[in-house]
């Protein structure tokens, strides 16, 4: 998964926009607010929904590889039981 939030790359408008509303809300905390800690705690929550978002799409990711992987065992289990099985008849025949 590459640096962005969903695997695309962020436009430089996009960069621009998150960089703008950090230093808004950082000026909101420390002048208006008085309280640094609040824009440590939006920060936070930020930081927190943004890995919780990775960490959904990373088992997302993790349970269609297994169905992948499931499937082609599925398909080889297949293969392997009907070429034991036309092997048998070719065997059955053979002997009678």
């Amino acid at each position: 998964m590459s640096n962005a939030l969903l695997g695309r790359e962020l436009s430089s408008a996009a960069k621009v926009s998150i960089a703008v509303a950090l230093v808004v809300s950082l000026t909101y905390s420390v002048i208006i607010a008085g309280q640094i800690l609040l824009w440590f705690y939006l920060l936070f929550l930020v930081v927190l929904l943004v890995l919780g978002v990775r960490v959904v799409f990373a088992f997302l990711r993790l349970v269609d590889a297994v169905e992948r992987i499931a499937d082609a065992l599925e398909r080889m289990d297949a293969e392997t039981t009907e070429r034991i099985a036309d092997a048998l008849d070719e065997t059955n025949r053979d002997s009678r």
